[in-house]
């Protein structure tokens, strides 16, 4: 089991401030252009993650890409990403809520050395490769800063693909060109200005998958010319000692040709995990309603009142909705049974509470079930 590797270093410049329905506890990340910070749900008395942009420091092109995280993430609702709560503003900064990923990053597992089994390898490649899958097919986005510092872990281990503010949709027909991400991680197309596409992605999975293996990287200089060069020229070494089909599966997403390289269902079919064919992508299914509905009565809310507000698409009660379907569910599975990292268990879909129930259909069943619980 891997064991914790949360251990940020605490700091308190907001100590016990509260920004909207969040008392601010401490700062657990950094980004260019925003703070992450722990947070608790003064309502619900739940932590989250809290992404907190200063909006002196942001330029107009800053804000947009702010606005155009937020959309992306709005709109994914996968097992395997980190789960968007809401988001906010006021008159210094802009606030995104989200899943607070307890076990923190892949990047400290590696720093550290922390030693993992094959199956574990196994089972993170497999969760990484299962939220591209959902990305490039279900809602045709290029994340572009595929890299162990956005791969966290949450309290059972699960892999979970955080931060889009580099993230694009890919227009049919349209051509990507913009330079971004970490140019140890990035294609040799996107490096040339070639034009890309959801192999770049698969480019930088590649990568990944080559540090986690070898603990360093495929390609390395501190001349960021030189670096290219190495990209676009250097043969890929994998060492004997790496199992054959892992080796062919890194290969195959390091291929400098993207279009000989694999896209993300040759990935997924690949013969290192064993599996015949790719498993389909399942909505996620919300099966502990009552006990959503249990903790909301427990903090004031009528079943009236929720139905209400649901029925209205009010954003808070849609983030405590959110919120407490991810620690219900984790919950749920951690009293049943002790977590194992396998493939066929990580590509089983977290159970949580569909956003969707704010559509028509979603309201009838949300309603039905208030009437239901009140009898």
């Amino acid at each position: 089991m891997i064991q914790t590797i949360f251990l940020y270093e605490t700091s308190f410049l907001f100590k016990m401030q509260t920004c909207g329905n969040y008392q601010i506890m401490n700062k657990c990340g950094e980004g260019s252009s925003c703070n992450v910070y722990y947070a608790i749900h003064t309502t619900l008395k739940l932590p989250v993650a809290l992404k907190i942009f200063r909006k002196d420091e942001l330029t107009e092109s800053e804000i947009k890409m702010v606005k155009r995280e937020i959309e992306l993430m709005s709109s994914v609702d996968c097992s395997n990403i980190v789960s968007f709560y809401e988001d906010f503003e006021d008159e210094n900064n802009i606030y995104i809520s989200m899943e607070y990923a307890s076990k923190g990053t892949l990047a400290y597992l590696l720093e550290n050395n922390i030693p993992l089994l094959n199956d574990q390898i196994k089972s993170i490649i497999f969760q990484i490769a299962t939220a591209l899958k959902y990305l490039h097919t279900e809602k045709h986005i290029i994340h572009r800063d595929i890299k162990p510092e956005n791969i966290l872990f949450n309290q059972l281990n699960k892999v979970k693909i955080a931060d889009f503010g580099l993230s694009t949709l890919k227009v049919e027909g349209a051509i990507k060109r913009t330079r971004c991400g970490t140019p140890l991680f990035a294609s040799p197309e996107m490096i040339r200005g070639e034009g890309y596409s959801f192999k770049t992605d698969i480019w930088s999975f590649g990568v990944l998958m080559y540090v986690l293996i070898c603990r360093k990287y495929p390609f390395f200089n501190n001349n960021i010319q030189l670096l290219y060069h190495q990209i676009f020229d250097d043969e890929i070494k994998i060492p004997e000692t790496v199992d054959s089909l892992l080796a062919d599966l890194i290969s195959g997403c390091l291929c400098k040709d993207p279009n000989l390289r694999f896209d993300i269902d040759q990935v997924l079919n690949h013969p290192y995990f064993g599996i015949p064919k790719t498993l389909p992508m399942l909505p996620r299914y919300h099966k502990n309603q009552r006990a959503v509905y249990d903790s909301l009565n427990k903090v004031g809310f009528s079943n009236e009142k929720i139905c209400e507000l649901v029925m209205s698409k009010d954003q808070q009660m849609t983030a405590m909705i959110k919120i407490l379907t991810d620690h219900i569910g984790m919950r749920i599975k951690k009293s049943t049974s002790s977590y194992k990292i396998n493939v066929s268990r990580s590509c089983k879909i977290h159970s949580a509470f569909s956003i969707n129930a704010l559509n028509r259909d979603g309201v009838s069943r949300v309603c039905n079930l208030a009437r239901r619980v009140s009898k």
